[in-house]
């Protein structure tokens, strides 16, 4: 497990964070640590509540859903995973997520920072983050559903 001083730098170096001040940051890293999975290594499993915002930093995740555990989208540096858990405390995973290279992730434990009473600015900030990248993307989903979809030939009955 990393130390809060260790993940400050790395942290600061993110698209979630580049608005962040240097207090804010250093808030931040006291709620955060960070991972480095192996190809095939479970972050996530279906049905676990969500209690974190992870942040890929280097390599690339699989969302998997469902028993066949069919791989849905793949996602890479940058991309989030668990933006609802700033705005519902009891969400739970409806997807199991997976290396699919090696790979490094920031988890930032949002259950306890928005616990606390005097980080409101930093609150918001996230808040206002995570809402901008959840929309960017479904927009993303959608439309690569649509692209699917028209790509498929109507049958005949």
């Amino acid at each position: 497990m990393t130390t809060a001083s260790e993940i400050y730098t790395p942290i600061k170096d993110t698209l979630l964070t580049n608005e962040f001040t240097e207090e804010e940051v250093h808030i931040l890293s006291n709620y955060s640590q960070y991972y480095f999975l192996q190809k095939d290594e479970t972050l996530i499993q279906e049905g676990e509540r969500q209690k974190s915002l992870y942040i890929i930093k280097t390599g690339r995740l699989g969302i998997f859903q469902g028993e066949a555990s069919d791989l849905f989208t793949s996602l890479e540096s940058e991309s989030m995973i668990g933006e609802k858990s700033i705005v519902e405390v009891e969400h739970h995973y409806t997807y199991s997520v997976k290396a699919l290279d090696p790979s490094m992730v920031m988890k930032i434990d949002t259950y306890k920072l928005f616990q606390e009473q005097n980080n409101h600015s930093l609150q918001l900030k996230l808040l206002n983050k995570a809402v901008k990248q959840f929309s960017r993307e479904k927009i993303t989903l959608f439309l690569k559903k649509m692209k699917n979809v028209s790509k498929q030939k109507p049958t005949m009955h």
